[in-house]
């Protein structure tokens, strides 16, 4: 289990996981339990006992269990009577923490999940763009899609002359969004350069760069945590009234004021937003937590970045390891030059100025 996790770590897909276990003449889950508990028998396929499939390999990367947390109630059935299981929505899963040894810790855990969620397409070469996942549009907020240029050997290298651009306006038109133009080698060596930045000035200058972080890291934090403070509120009153409105509905209903079908209806409606509500209430959260532990993640990159100062290219892993998203804008012209700008999110604790 912990090589699969670190292969998706290094930036491999799935299915290229799976891939290189059949390679090693890895048993399957099943064809394992079959050999060594006499499991799965009927089902198991013996001539093929290491062929591995992406959605086998996706599923271990996606389950907690892994993390020392037991999830259940993933999925039901709407009566004793039937035999078909339904899903469960996530938000509705039962997750017990800590009730086992964890066999992969959480960060390790976390960029999995980050891997995982990005489509890759290899180049003819079978290899797949480091930045495939993390370029963003600054306007609309899509992804960057790579496109190829000069030699098909170089252009998805370092050495290439591959450009990247909006997806939705390389795909829909420029009425739909502007290009967002910006050439392989100029983002290559713009986030090497930023990473490599950071890494000295955490290791020569570390109070210097963690009072910075800190400083940064509060002046978004007021903002942010005062945001969040107001609509968390206004959504609990919110949930709040539904549940008044409701309880009115079914004793109006019940006293003949509304049909059934109105009732039916207007419920359903009410249903529907206060799970929208709850789902909101849950991001809310998330991001209320993430500001109060802001200080232990600047720790936290720095002693990601330090390991970086002496770095001479990037890798899907460092960029993995060390950074979310980075935001492209539109190229201007000032003073007859061309200037792009360009915000770099690091892990832990975004951006930094």
């Amino acid at each position: 289990m912990q090589r699969i996790f670190r292969l998706a770590v290094e930036g491999h897909s799935p299915y290229k996981i799976g891939r290189l276990l059949k390679a090693d003449c890895i048993l399957t889950p099943r064809a394992y339990l079959a050999e060594q508990h006499q499991r799965y028998l009927k089902v198991v396929n013996t001539k093929y006992p290491y062929d591995w499939g992406a959605t086998t390999v996706k599923v271990i990367l996606q389950n907690k269990v892994h993390l020392g947390h037991m999830v259940s109630h993933k999925t039901t059935k709407p009566s004793f009577k039937r035999k078909e299981t339904v899903t469960v929505p996530e938000e509705e899963w039962i997750e017990v923490l800590h009730t086992h040894e964890p066999l992969i810790d959480e960060e390790t855990f976390a960029l999995a999940q980050k891997v995982i969620r990005v489509k890759k397409r290899p180049t003819k070469e079978g290899k797949h763009q480091i930045f495939a996942g993390l370029l963003k549009c600054s306007t609309c907020g899509q992804g960057l899609s790579f496109a190829r240029g000069g030699s098909s050997k170089t252009a998805g290298g370092k050495g290439g002359r591959g450009s990247f651009a909006c997806n939705q306006s390389r795909t829909r038109g420029k009425a739909y969004c502007s290009f967002h133009y910006i050439s392989y080698m100029d983002i290559y060596e713009i986030v090497l350069a930023d990473i490599q930045r950071h890494a000295w000035i955490a290791r020569e200058q570390e109070s210097t760069f963690v009072e910075m972080v800190a400083t940064m890291s509060q002046s978004q934090q007021k903002k942010q945590w005062g945001t969040a403070i107001k609509e968390r509120d206004k959504l609990v009153r919110r949930g709040s009234e539904l549940q008044t409105i409701q309880r009115k509905l079914y004793e109006d209903n019940a006293l003949g004021k509304i049909t059934d079908e109105q009732y039916v209806a207007l419920s359903r409606d009410f249903t529907v937003e206060q799970a929208q509500l709850k789902e909101r209430l849950k991001l809310l959260e998330e991001q209320l937590q993430q500001a109060e532990s802001k200080r232990e993640n600047t720790t936290r990159f720095l002693e990601l970045v330090r390991e970086y100062t002496d770095m001479k290219e990037l890798t899907k892993p460092i960029l993995n390891e060390l950074i979310d998203k980075v935001v492209v804008y539109d190229a201007e012209k000032v003073d007859g030059k061309r200037i792009q700008r360009i915000d770099i999110y690091y892990r832990f604790v975004g951006l930094i100025s």
